[in-house]
């Protein structure tokens, strides 16, 4: 399934990640709250792919299982990656209209997204090389750098939208209290 796959199936996740803002003007409170849905997103995309690196490494420790049981999770993850590499950019596009603390949480992410990107390429490599030694410690450290860095990413997304989720209602609680009492 993966035979026809070129090494550099990533790049659009891997150009997804601009080192220089091409920033479009946006208002800020729309950019905020269109911000704030891709990173629900994005959210949910590295949970699945934390899954996916989960399903992975499960795998790996069961030695009864041929190459076919690696074949669905690759190709998951290589999806998911590509996606958070396009809501990253989209992202990015609206940069200069957001909140340092989101800009903050994309330039996190995208480091932990070129990661996740060149270890399922290196992963997929290593699986199209050799479909037999799951249980080498090449292996092994592959499916646990993958769930190292989709984990992270997901925390980390998570984290920051509640974040998030805090600091609206603390603005709200600061309205609250400036409203004149009736």
């Amino acid at each position: 399934m993966f035979k026809s796959l070129p090494t550099y199936f990533f790049a659009a996740a891997l150009a997804a990640l601009p080192a220089v803002s091409q920033a479009k003007s946006v208002s800020p409170d729309h950019a905020n709250r269109q911000a704030a849905e891709i990173l629900k997103d994005l959210d949910a995309k590295a949970a699945d792919a934390a899954e996916q690196a989960g399903q992975i490494d499960v795998n790996i420790r069961s030695l009864d299982l041929g190459w076919e049981a690696f074949t669905s999770p690759l190709e998951n993850l290589k999806g998911d990656v590509n996606d958070l590499g396009r809501d990253l950019s989209r992202l990015e596009e609206m940069r200069a209209a957001l909140s340092p603390a989101d800009r903050e949480v994309i330039d996190h992410a995208g480091k932990i997204v070129k990661e996740l990107a060149e270890n399922t390429t290196a992963s997929i490599n290593a699986f199209n090389r050799d479909r037999e030694n799951f249980w080498t410690p090449t292996w092994r450290q592959y499916a646990m750098n993958l769930v190292s860095e989709s984990t992270q990413l997901s925390n980390s997304i998570t984290h920051a939208l509640d974040m998030d989720r805090t600091r609206a209602h603390e603005q709200q609680l600061e309205k609250e209290l400036e409203a004149p009492v009736q």
